[in-house]
């Protein structure tokens, strides 16, 4: 986010901002999907690809209702006019939603197969994993994106994840799992508990929440004159500045704090004002339906690792249980 090339979106100002473009708390967000997507897919003891796919499609059922929260109640906006993330549902773009599956399908693929089994430095491993994850992300991103910028290509990418998953069978054991140990001793309560908080939370405030209220004033897309042409990184025609003529957002500049003012041309620190729900029942209904499959499929995941949380040996013999 420090490359001016990264320049598709741009977060709400925090508490404490890194960078006038990175705000703390979005480290603690990208460790928290990333985080429970790995280690609780390892429950299962699936082939090493099987649980990476799995990995990249359990970090969106984290992440998928934050990012519907986070457009529509201003946690931060997205370029008007950039192609991969043109095509959107409910306010998310396809290519965000895309992005979250393959980086941590690749993060977790890594963690496997270098992290987990490197033999030397610890360091040199986990510098490795930083190295290859955003790589080996963008060559996923690039092939799916040829075939499709909208739905097309995300129905292909989960599609072949779930293909991949559904070719491989759990083991017999978990014993051969780099991190067996560790599964069976991780107490799977606290994080059922942990995750059924945060998608009550996030619930609430959508049913709760009035993003008519809310503002944002902090850095945005360039305000400037309408349809001037540029290139993004990937060499894609768009739109270098947002003007309120062209412009098609879930946010506008009639709020008081705007004071009914459009920015000055070039500018690029101004406030924009939250709008009300055009069809609140459907906003509530996907975060309704996430909620329900995320806490579904992770309390059932790693109830179903608890269960093969042991091992038999060639006599018979119970190794290990719970």
């Amino acid at each position: 986010m420090y490359l001016p090339l990264v320049d598709n979106f741009w977060q709400a100002q925090a508490t404490i901002m890194l960078t006038p473009r990175l705000p703390l708390y979005i480290c603690c967000v990208y460790c928290t999907f990333m985080y429970f997507a790995t280690v609780s897919a390892w429950r299962l003891g699936l082939p090493t690809l099987a649980e990476a796919c799995l990995s990249g499609l359990m970090g969106i059922m984290i992440y998928m209702p934050y990012d519907i929260i986070g457009i529509k109640f201003l946690w931060w906006t997205w370029h008007d006019t950039d192609p991969p993330i043109s095509y959107r549902m409910l306010g998310v773009p396809v290519g965000s939603t895309l992005w979250v599956i393959t980086f941590t399908g690749t993060f977790s693929f890594l963690i496997r197969t270098v992290y987990l089994n490197w033999r030397r430095s610890e360091a040199v491993a986990m510098v490795a994993v930083c190295l290859l994850s955003t790589p080996l992300m963008m060559v996923q991103m690039a092939l799916l994106q040829l075939i499709s910028w909208d739905r097309q290509g995300l129905m292909v990418g989960v599609g072949l994840y779930l293909v991949a998953i559904a070719r491989q069978s759990p083991r017999r054991s978990l014993l051969k799992h780099p991190c067996g140990p560790f599964i069976r001793a991780a107490p799977d309560f606290s994080i059922n508990l942990a995750l059924c908080c945060y998608y009550a939370a996030l619930f609430c405030i959508m049913f709760f929440g009035r993003p008519e209220d809310h503002v944002s004033d902090g850095i945005h897309q360039t305000y400037g004159p309408c349809r001037v042409e540029q290139k993004d990184f990937s060499g894609q025609v768009r739109h270098r500045y947002v003007c309120e003529r062209d412009m098609d957002e879930d946010w506008d500049f009639s709020c008081p704090a705007a004071k009914g003012e459009l920015p000055a041309d070039y500018s690029d620190w101004y406030v924009v004002c939250g709008r009300a729900h055009r069809n609140r029942p459907l906003w509530v209904a996907a975060l309704a339906f996430y909620a329900l499959l995320g806490s579904f499929t992770y309390s059932r995941i790693l109830r179903f690792g608890k269960r093969r949380s042991y091992s038999t040996s060639p006599t018979g013999s119970r190794l290990h249980g719970e």
